[in-house]
């Protein structure tokens, strides 16, 4: 648009300077036909008085008779044709010059409507290239402003995904932590199995409902599935090792089943946890945990009885983003989808 004005003007400027130098020329060339008609009002002024003074008769009649002798008449005659020659080119002259100088006036004043015109036009190409010029700043402004938004926003999703990253990375660090201490419980509980002569057969795969609904909400409603789901922030598959089921801010969370309690304690990306031990079932060792808690209610140590309170569902932990209860399931120190053992039927 810019671009386009600017064209536009250069083009009446050039235009504009053209009809003023045909102005000057047609003033300057006035000038002189001003000069020529001066110069030939004043050659009919001194024929006038010459003939004024020859008595004003020019006519062939009178040289005859005011003719002393033939050659006289005829130096007489020739003298007068040659004077009334002089006379109608210099009325012709004149003629031509007041003609000439009315169509210069005609061109003049026709230039000058072409100047007028042009101006306007120059004017309005002027006000047009400025408003561009405005319309490009203004769109140049809001470029600007859009790309410091851009950057702002991208200085924002970077700094997210670095928190996100820190989150996730101390939640692995929290989760092999985690099973590190579980596999120490377990082998404790081979070992105590060892010397009591344990006669259950080693393998055998645990099957059907082992635990009752942990929540305050029934029937239990999963909000989340146990599985690879994409983390939003880093754009990755990560593993979502339990179910997530409904329970309000503050509402109980029960234990499961009977067992004794591992610990309950903060853990990074699980919140306020209680990790509950059920023993060996079908010669595998099975526990269970209880994340994102508002608080626990329950001590490391403590024995507890399936539908006992152990603590209140919150949304504590840098990856929790609502109240809800995260219910993970252990054999064997790895989790497994709970789904089964809850008795939910498959997803």
């Amino acid at each position: 648009m810019l671009d386009t004005a600017l064209r536009a003007q250069q083009q009446i400027a050039v235009q504009l300077t053209d009809a003023r130098q045909q102005r000057t020329r047609i003033t300057a060339q006035a000038a002189e036909a001003a000069d020529d008609q001066q110069r030939l009002r004043q050659e009919v002024a001194a024929m006038a008085r010459a003939a004024y003074r020859n008595g004003g008769d020019l006519s062939t009649f009178s040289r005859l008779l005011e003719a002393s002798s033939s050659d006289d008449f005829v130096d007489s005659y020739a003298m007068t044709a040659a004077a009334q020659r002089v006379q109608g080119q210099v009325l012709d002259q004149m003629r031509q010059a007041q003609a000439d100088a009315r169509n210069q006036g005609a061109r003049l004043d026709a230039v000058q409507r072409t100047i007028s015109s042009l101006k306007q036009q120059a004017d309005l190409k002027v006000a047009e290239a400025d408003q561009a010029r405005q319309d490009a700043a203004a769109a140049k402004a809001r470029l600007d402003d859009l790309e410091q938004d851009q950057q702002a926003k991208q200085a924002v999703v970077r700094g997210q995904m670095a928190e996100a990253q820190r989150q996730a990375d101390e939640a692995d660090a929290s989760t092999a932590t985690m099973q590190a201490q579980l596999q120490q419980v377990i082998d404790a509980q081979r070992q105590q199995a060892a010397a009591r002569k344990s006669t259950t057969t080693p393998g055998t795969a645990i099957a059907a409902a082992l635990f009752a609904n942990p929540t305050a909400t029934n029937p239990m409603y999963v909000t989340s599935e146990y599985g690879m789901r994409l983390q939003p922030v880093l754009g990755i598959y990560r593993l979502h090792a339990g179910i997530d089921l409904r329970d309000r801010c503050n509402q109980p969370v029960y234990a499961g089943r009977d067992g004794t309690v591992v610990w309950s304690k903060y853990l990074s990306g699980y919140g306020n946890q209680v990790m509950v031990d059920h023993g060996w079932v079908e010669s595998k060792s099975l526990m269970s945990s209880y994340s994102h808690l508002t608080t626990y209610v329950v001590a490391p140590g403590e024995q507890v009885k399936a539908g006992q309170l152990v603590g209140y569902a919150g949304q504590t932990g840098g990856t929790s983003t609502a109240c809800h209860l995260h219910f993970e399931v252990y054999i064997d120190g790895s989790t497994v989808n709970p789904r089964p053992y809850l008795g939910l039927p498959p997803a």
